[in-house]
């Protein structure tokens, strides 16, 4: 639960989550989520509903690295290059990319990655949101 105070810390019971395998409660909820989310690790990714809506992705098993396939080409090398060194190095990075429409226009998003080790975790995961910046670029 990282650095959340204890007193704040919420555990859902069996009752509250109607039996569901905690990986499918957790996508549920990144689905609600209002942003363009993907995570995963060496073994795959995960694009949540606004992100497969927004980029025409479909749903089900996915690369870890597909959520390049979005990106403006202009863009795609320098994004791949830091995603690598920041799974490396367990950092984090912000930065600024075209992303792909379903339609094939691009707008631009400021991108916010996020590489972390769970001490539990043979392989690190990622952690990537999308926000729409389209409109201050012009």
């Amino acid at each position: 639960m990282g650095n959340f105070p204890r007193k704040y810390r919420m555990s859902l019971l069996p009752e509250q989550t109607n039996n569901k395998n905690p990986i499918d409660l957790y996508s549920e909820i990144v689905d609600d989520l209002p942003g363009l989310i993907c995570f995963g690790n060496r073994l795959g990714g995960y694009f949540n509903k606004q992100w497969r809506d927004y980029t025409g992705a479909i749903a089900g098993e996915h690369g870890a690295a597909d959520w390049l396939e979005a990106l403006h080409p202009d863009d795609r090398e320098r994004l791949a290059a830091q995603w690598r060194q920041a799974i490396v190095a367990l950092s984090s990075f912000a930065g600024e990319a075209r992303l792909r429409e379903r339609s094939g226009a691009y707008r631009w998003f400021m991108l916010a990655f996020n590489a972390r080790q769970d001490g539990k975790a043979l392989e690190p995961s990622w952690y990537l949101t999308a926000t729409d910046i389209h409109p201050q670029m012009l």
